[in-house]
């Protein structure tokens, strides 16, 4: 079940922050979308709701979104070596692949920003999550 956002008398979204916010596009496949709607719905807020929580609260918690992954999609995770953890290296060429699916160029912002994010959420992923 699912709460609803309050509206003001005219209809609109009552705005959750002084913050400004604009309208923004991404471009995702279905099942992405369907997902992060997924995720929203059982949190109770919107997909940006997710997504700004998720940048706001140091990226991506890698532990929780694995752990809230619906059944169907681990499949075949139990004969995974959950102890084989990527090197910062993998993690790196990794992001190259992914940088070089971008529709813009190597030194437009979009894509600056997006290796930057990269390299954060690499950072944070090897210093949290992988020290022991």
């Amino acid at each position: 079940m699912t709460e609803k956002r309050p509206r003001d008398k005219l209809g609109q979204f009552v705005l959750k922050s002084d913050k400004p916010r604009k309208v923004r596009s991404i471009r995702l496949t279905d099942d992405t979308w369907d997902y992060l709607g997924e995720l929203a719905n059982q949190r109770g807020i919107t997909r940006a709701d997710l997504l700004e929580e998720y940048v706001e609260n140091g990226f991506f918690n890698v532990k929780q979104i694995s752990e809230s992954l619906p059944e169907e999609k681990m499949e075949g995770s139990e004969n995974q070596d959950l102890d084989k953890r990527p090197t910062k290296q993998e993690l790196e060429r990794l992001m190259e692949a992914v940088l070089k699916t971008l529709k813009v160029g190597s030194q437009s912002k979009q894509y600056k920003d997006a290796k930057k994010a990269f390299k954060l959420f690499i950072d944070k992923l090897l210093s949290e999550y992988y020290t022991e």
